[in-house]
């Protein structure tokens, strides 16, 4: 049959073709920049999947330090990503505890990739889509700016790592993890968090990161 549609012409994002597309399944994956208009997905996809209140898909839009790629599945918002360029020495300033971790790297004028979220609406998961979102972050967004490396924190519970595999299909390794990374923040911002319920946040970050710098 003919492929799916999306809700509007998206001209020039990458495409990637299910081969087990069923009919409740469009085959198609189309992942590029968000609209304005997509915000409400967004917020309700980061709400059920990060925790009421982390994530203000509205001022996440409006933020020009933060890229955000999307998913779309047919005509449903299917996840996001968001993402954006730091140096190690504003790592080392802004995140003393994650900076440490990252001891080890040279001092480089050279970019960091940073990814900051990546969710998938719960009923398009385990379809491979978080793994095309990191993979389309990485691609047209850290190398061409020519980041050295891209880091994330993941958050770690009794049911595993959010995102682990997504993160270990795009060859990241984790370099080590942080307790209570999320609990200061939790309580100043008043958030949920998908494991711990209401504040404080004691999940336990992971830290994933991949070298970028290509070998000559």
């Amino acid at each position: 049959g003919s492929a799916p549609q999306t809700q509007r012409p998206r001209a020039g994002f990458y495409r990637m073709i299910f081969p087990s597309a069923t009919e409740h399944h469009p085959h198609i994956i189309v992942i590029g920049s968000v609209y304005p208009e997509d915000v409400g997905d967004i917020q309700r996809i980061a709400d059920a999947r990060l925790g009421p209140g982390y994530i203000s898909a509205a001022n996440l839009l409006a933020d020009s330090h933060q890229t955000v790629f999307a998913a779309w599945r047919g005509h449903r918002l299917a996840g996001f990503l968001s993402a954006s360029l730091s140096s190690l020495a504003d790592i080392r300033r802004d995140t003393p505890a994650l900076g440490a971790l990252l001891a080890g790297q040279p001092e480089s004028s050279a970019p960091i990739g940073f990814l900051h979220a990546v969710a998938v609406d719960k009923a398009h998961e385990k379809q491979g889509i978080g793994t095309e979102l990191i993979a389309y972050a990485l691609d047209t967004f850290f190398l061409p700016h020519k980041a050295s490396m891209a880091i994330t924190t993941a958050w770690s519970d009794n049911q595993g790592v959010h995102v682990g595999g997504p993160l270990h299909r795009n060859e990241f390794r984790k370099i080590g993890y942080l307790e209570n990374y999320w609990h200061a923040d939790s309580l100043a911002r008043g958030y949920e968090c998908p494991t711990c319920g209401k504040p404080p946040c004691r999940c336990t970050a992971s830290i994933f990161a991949k070298s970028l710098l290509v070998a000559t």
